[in-house]
């Protein structure tokens, strides 16, 4: 049973609002689980998911102490995407163990499997979005890869949509922190035994991509949160493709003066002086590939 400080925590208690803002995702693919995570360098963090059970039981299992493991450390820095299951094959440490029993509990306990994370590293966290199939999918690499676009439309629209809920969470992470920040320590107490058997396909369809803008994207520059409108968000991800003032100008129907203007705004929101600064800036806070 989940303990009694946490049964009123936010991230158990708005699981049904994530549930709703997930459903562009969870209603037209095969995702039926969507994570969040954000892991600090003391190991504390904060989680959102849009399963309460699942999420509810990887609570219960840090609180009860029987594994803590700092996946950033193990992942590689520039590692953007991962394949969970293939990737934890070439892990050759106590961290193999623990992570296969996790996989092998989800598909037995929820019938889930297939996840892929979407990592972002900043000074003083790693972001990851974890998503997650029915086990008996099959042939979910090749989906993955045809709809990467719309995992990363994805992000933004989330971040926005859950933005209240992530700044409750950052003052009560529900992982509280356990580890020294330049530790890479494991920690391993025990290791449960589960089995799994399931099967099953997956289709690809080109027209899947649900409508999912966000509103604002929210990010950091120092200590100081500042965010980019609507608007902002679309001249920054056509500067993204390479886009020169005219050609966002007419793709958004405004004139080139206005585009100006909007370009000047995120230039001094991002502390940036140039589109190469900014598409690196972009980058370095997980906006990847541009919404179409």
């Amino acid at each position: 049973m989940l303990p009694s400080n946490l049964r009123q925590h936010i991230s158990i208690t708005c699981s049904h609002d994530i549930n709703l803002i997930c459903q562009p995702l969870t209603s037209r693919t095969p995702i039926k689980v969507i994570d969040y995570s954000r892991v600090f360098l003391n190991g504390s963090r904060l989680e959102l998911s849009n399963h309460t059970k699942r999420l509810e039981d990887s609570i219960i299992a840090c609180s009860k102490g029987i594994c803590h493991i700092y996946t950033p450390d193990l992942i590689p820095d520039k590692q953007r995407y991962l394949l969970l299951s293939p990737w934890v094959d070439t892990i050759d440490d106590s961290a193999n163990k623990i992570l296969k029993n996790r996989i092998l509990n989800n598909q037995k306990k929820f019938n889930i499997g297939n996840e892929m994370r979407i990592i972002t590293r900043t000074n003083d966290y790693t972001e990851m979005f974890h998503f997650y199939t029915s086990n008996e999918i099959t042939g979910i690499e090749n989906f993955y890869l045809n709809n990467i676009t719309m995992l990363e439309q994805f992000i933004p629209y989330f971040l926005d949509a859950t933005h209240n809920f992530i700044t409750h969470s950052e003052k009560q992470c529900i992982i509280q922190p356990w580890r020294e920040s330049n530790s890479n320590v494991i920690i391993l107490d025990k290791n449960s035994n589960i089995e799994s058997k399931l099967n099953g396909t997956v289709t690809h369809n080109k027209n899947l991509s649900p409508t999912i803008i966000p509103r604002k994207f929210y990010f950091y520059t120092g200590n100081n949160q500042s965010y980019l409108t609507k608007r902002e968000i679309d001249c920054s991800l056509n500067i993204l493709q390479g886009k020169t003032n005219k050609e966002i100008a007419d793709k958004l129907y405004v004139s080139t003066r206005t585009i100006e203007k909007h370009i000047e705004a995120i230039f001094y929101k991002t502390n940036c002086n140039s589109r190469k600064e900014l598409v690196t800036f972009l980058k370095n806070k997980g906006i990847q590939i541009a919404i179409n």
